[in-house]
């Protein structure tokens, strides 16, 4: 006979072994039956089945006929086994899921948030277009000269998401020296209707990123005696406490400098 293998799965799966799954399978099959049609009917080899059938007798799944020669053995009916199992495995998830979950939750308070350290220019701008593809209502962006929003394709990104999320905030903070220029006015341009732009006076000697306050990323330029440039150096985290206070900080920022207003005789 064919021994149903998603049912001795299953089996397993309640704690028998495979023989045992294959032995008690195959004699609910039979009905009342010895070891040699057991072992032929359910594939175990007849020299283990006897072991087999002990098991099962132990454990209230089958009985021997007394008086028989060969010995007999028959099933009983899985009805309270199954009813039995099903009340222990019901226990025990109980017991996990109300003792883990709070263990793992009280551990998780003390965890150090991820954070990241990202050297070299190209991965912080990499960094940069990940971040804002993947934000979903709120950008606010700080850098020394919109210019650097060209590199490694910041800008083209922001457009984007602005054409895919026209409700989505975007705001940028740069420095009065960001705007100073032809090409930096250029972007400022491409700008318009993308972000609204504002300026302040002090630099920042960095660039920052923070992203529905839960996703956030500073680097800064890395100078060799304050005059060789060797580049950007930031660190990422998507920690929302972290996420948050620099939500805050740069808000403070934001606050803190004047709308761009390029007219003649008029001061930024």
């Amino acid at each position: 006979m064919a021994i149903d293998k998603n049912l001795v799965d299953s089996l397993r799966t309640l704690g028998f072994s495979e023989y045992s799954a294959k032995v008690y399978t195959a004699l609910l099959s039979l009905g009342a039956s010895s070891a040699a049609d057991i072992a032929m009917a359910s594939g175990v080899p007849q020299a283990k089945v006897y072991s087999v059938l002990q098991s099962l007798e132990k454990e209230g799944m089958i009985s021997t006929q007394p008086g028989e020669r060969p010995a007999r053995y028959r099933p009983m009916s899985p009805e309270f086994f199954l009813t039995k199992k099903k009340k222990e495995y019901e226990s025990a998830f109980d017991t996990a899921e109300s003792r883990l979950i709070p263990l793992y939750e009280r551990a998780s308070q003390y965890q150090l948030p991820d954070i990241w350290i990202l050297r070299e220019t190209h991965s912080v701008y990499s960094k940069l277009v990940e971040m804002i593809k993947n934000t979903e209502s709120e950008i606010i962006l700080g850098c020394d000269t919109l210019f650097d929003l060209k590199i490694g394709g910041v800008l083209e990104q922001l457009k984007m998401k602005k054409e895919e999320n026209p409700e989505l905030e975007i705001r940028i903070v740069t420095s009065s020296k960001g705007i100073d220029d032809q090409y930096e006015l250029d972007v400022l341009e491409e700008l318009e209707g993308v972000a609204e732009t504002k300026v302040r006076e002090r630099a920042f000697n960095a660039i920052f990123l923070v992203c529905d306050a839960k996703e956030m990323l500073q680097g800064s330029y890395a100078r060799i005696g304050g005059e060789v440039e060797l580049g950007l150096i930031s660190i990422w985290t998507d920690n929302k406490e972290f996420s948050q206070l620099w939500k805050e900080f740069t808000d403070y920022i934001w606050k803190d400098s004047k709308k761009i207003n390029l007219k003649p005789n008029m001061e930024p």
